[in-house]
């Protein structure tokens, strides 16, 4: 904002995403991909979509094993990881016009200035549609929110949509032999045509809503 107000030049976010201690393998770096992993990737799309104007590309490192993949495969089997299902879930947020989205939430951790907030998200308005992404990052408790939309028409909900991701644990993670572990489900949803809605956030979860505006 200090050297660039008027969003002349681009930013370009090269090999984002996590790379823990315990990364190697035979062949080079490798890890495995969690619930925590899925969180990590949807707070960077959060802060994409929402600084939409500044960042022209992000790059996930990396797309097929080694680190934050979403394929990894062993031997000719192959399978997708909860990042993966992270992407999928945020598709809806490509081409759409970011719109502005205010988070009242506590935060996590002690106190501290730097502590990030329980709930993040972000929102992307397309083909009169409203697309919302939440995450929880809290390890163990699910978070109440109210969504209430704001605008100079005060806009209402004609059909609501949304699914979930979450695990038993913030540890859980697919495999070969058990490939489906985590994959999202339908989120309970209950809006009744007005502008605001009560939404149950899972622990350790990412959630997706599509609106559809009347």
């Amino acid at each position: 904002d200090a050297y660039d107000p008027g969003r002349a030049t681009a930013l370009v976010i090269d090999e984002w995403g996590t790379w823990h201690p315990q990364a190697r393998g035979d062949t080079g770096l490798e890890q495995q991909n969690t619930m925590r992993d899925a969180l990590v990737a949807a707070l960077n799309l959060d802060i994409f979509v929402r600084n939409a104007d500044v960042v022209a590309m992000a790059n996930i490192a990396q797309t097929v094993n080694v680190l934050q993949a979403m394929i990894l495969t062993k031997g000719e089997r192959m399978i997708v990881t909860p990042s993966y299902h992270v992407f999928e879930m945020y598709r809806h947020h490509q081409a759409g016009e970011s719109v502005r989205i205010l988070v009242g939430s506590p935060t996590a951790g002690s106190g501290a200035p730097a502590d990030p907030p329980v709930v993040a998200g972000s929102a992307s308005l397309k083909n009169g549609r409203l697309f919302l992404t939440l995450t929880n990052v809290h390890i163990d408790q699910p978070v109440d929110v109210e969504v209430v939309l704001l605008g100079v028409d005060r806009p209402s909900v004609r059909r609501a949509a949304g699914r979930q991701l979450a695990g038993a644990d913030v540890h859980a993670h697919n495999s070969v032999d058990r490939p489906r572990a985590i994959e999202p489900v339908d989120a309970a949803l209950s809006w009744k045509g007005g502008d605001r809605s009560v939404l149950r956030l899972p622990a350790h979860s990412v959630s997706a809503l599509e609106l559809e505006l009347a």
